[in-house]
């Protein structure tokens, strides 16, 4: 390709850059295209003019602007960093860290690439590599407030709870005005116990940003951790407003969100949300609502269907129809989530619901059929525990609420008790890895449905779970559930308290330090003697 042989005039040069740091990009586009057509092989034109047409989002035509320049300047690290970057947006990984560290090799200075590359290491799950990117960012540019904020992101999930705190605290410094900075601030205090601090951050987000739906959410989870349920609904329903909620696929939303309003000859569909376990627990709810003769349609999770629809769960004074998630609609007036009804129905954490359990019952051949094979298996006076320490590694707060199955060694020990895997998948394999198949029995290949697990659950004389939907089915059940906690749990479990509001019979066993499972497993330990003493 020849290069252009015409040099373009400075002041044209620079009237196109100010139009673009202006933020007029149509006019920057119309200009570079004029330019280009009296100077066709210009660089930073061409460069410009990719770049406008990148923020306009024709990102197809901005990567031939960028390629174009590349051919001609191979060795400009700008263009080989916006290039990079979409890349990313495409999903190109591989090819967008090459680019970055072109970029770099380029110009070793460049602190955006770092940035860049820091996040598409945490994209990959590579954390190290993270901190090791926006550590370098941050040593060539002191202030950068992004490589801030994503450095104490990346620290906060791995659990550096103070130096996650610096890096925001270093956030602030530098903007005072960053909503971002203080809602991440506070999610972390929130993690570390230091609630009243986490209070004044958040509340401080959504002075600097009204409107800042993360901020509003994790306020009220704090509110609902220390039991201001009515603060807490209340903001806890701005996740309607986050960009990740997904509504069941053939909702209509165009539809109203019921508002608590009579439901005389209307439908209401109430659809489920999150994990197993919320569907669990919240399902109570469907019992206070005052159908005045109208109807209820339920969806729910595919693997809980066969246990609420049996002849005898008696959800049918309830509910009029209960659908699974791929099964048809039936046509509605109003929907809701499960989720919001303790806000629709004002519910304080003195009145948890009406629904008291037992409120999840068995088919009862399902029960008998798991009976004969525990009998068959235990001796007549063995203690029957089952147990659960891993939750689904894909909920963000997996690490701090899972525990690894060696710990459980000192428990499993115990005589005359005969231990149950509630687990599938994982759990089957670590049983293997750590061989105790000696002393954990796994039937796990034979749970087909919820209700498999929930009829041996049925059977036995104890469940001991972490943060899972196992014990939210034992405890709607009313089967003695002992849950073991994180310093600062999930907020249904609330704080310091050893029971449950939700579930009487539950007893919790928390961490007196964040990670300290050891100290839990010792106290379970010492109860689990004493119960068979």
């Amino acid at each position: 390709m020849k290069k252009n042989t015409k040099a373009i005039p400075k002041n044209q040069i620079e009237s196109a850059i100010k139009l673009h740091q202006s933020g007029q990009l149509i006019q920057t586009e119309r200009l570079c295209r004029q330019l280009l057509r009296k100077y066709p092989n210009t660089p930073i034109i061409i460069s410009l003019l990719g770049a406008s047409l990148q923020a306009q989002g024709e990102s197809k035509k901005a990567l031939q602007c960028f390629n174009k320049v590349l051919r001609l300047e191979p060795n400009n690290a700008e263009v080989h960093y916006n290039r990079a970057v979409i890349l990313q947006s495409q999903h190109l990984s591989k090819d967008a860290l090459q680019g970055y560290e072109k970029a770099i090799e380029i110009n070793p200075e460049y602190a955006p690439a770092y940035l860049n590359i820091g996040m598409q290491y945490k994209i990959l799950d590579q954390p190290n590599k993270s901190i090791i990117n926006f550590k370098k960012a941050i040593e060539i540019n002191h202030n950068y407030l992004e490589a801030h904020i994503n450095l104490g992101n990346v620290l906060k999930e791995q659990g550096n709870f103070p130096q996650a705190i610096e890096n925001y605290s270093s956030a602030i410094r530098i903007n005072p005005n960053s909503s971002h900075s203080y809602n991440n601030l506070g999610a972390t205090l929130h993690k570390i116990g230091e609630l009243k601090k986490a209070n004044i951050n958040f509340n401080k987000a959504i002075e600097i940003n009204p409107d800042y739906v993360n901020a509003h959410f994790n306020l009220g989870l704090l509110h609902l951790l220390q039991g201001d349920f009515k603060n807490g609904w209340k903001e806890y329903e701005y996740r309607y407003r986050k960009t990740n909620y997904t509504y069941p696929a053939k909702l209509d939303i165009s539809k109203p969100k019921w508002d608590g309003s009579s439901l005389k000859e209307k439908t209401l569909l109430i659809y489920h949300e999150q994990g197993l376990g919320d569907t669990i627990q919240f399902s109570r709810y469907i019992s206070d609502i005052n159908r005045n003769n109208g109807s209820i349609i339920f969806i729910i999770q595919d693997t809980l269907a066969d246990l609420y629809r049996h002849r005898d769960s008696g959800w049918d004074q309830y509910i009029d129809q209960i659908i699974s998630t791929n099964e048809h609609i039936p046509d509605y007036d109003f929907h809701i989530s499960l989720m919001s009804l303790p806000y629709i129905l004002n519910i304080d954490v003195k009145h948890i619901s009406n629904q008291n359990a037992p409120y999840i019952k068995v088919p009862q051949k399902d029960v008998e059929k798991w009976k004969i094979k525990i009998n068959n298996e235990c001796k007549k006076n063995t203690l029957r525990v089952g147990i659960s320490w891993q939750g689904s590694p894909t909920n963000i707060n997996d690490r701090n609420r899972s525990i690894e199955l060696q710990h459980f060694l000192d428990i499993l020990n115990i005589e005359n008790v005969k231990f149950f895997s509630l687990q599938k998948n994982t759990g089957q394999k670590q049983i293997l890895k750590n061989s105790l198949s000696q002393k954990i029995v796994d039937w796990s290949n034979d749970f087909n449905q919820f209700t498999d697990t929930s009829a041996l659950i049925q059977n036995l004389d104890l469940v001991i779970s972490v943060d899972t939907s196992i014990a939210h089915i034992s405890g709607s059940m009313g089967k003695p559930t002992w849950v073991l906690l994180e310093k600062i749990p999930d907020f249904r479990w609330m704080l310091d308290r050893k029971d449950s509001p939700w579930y009487p019979a539950i007893k919790l066993f928390r961490q007196q330090n964040q990670g300290d499972w050891q100290t839990v497993i010792s106290e379970v330990k010492k109860e689990l003697e004493n119960l068979i003493k």
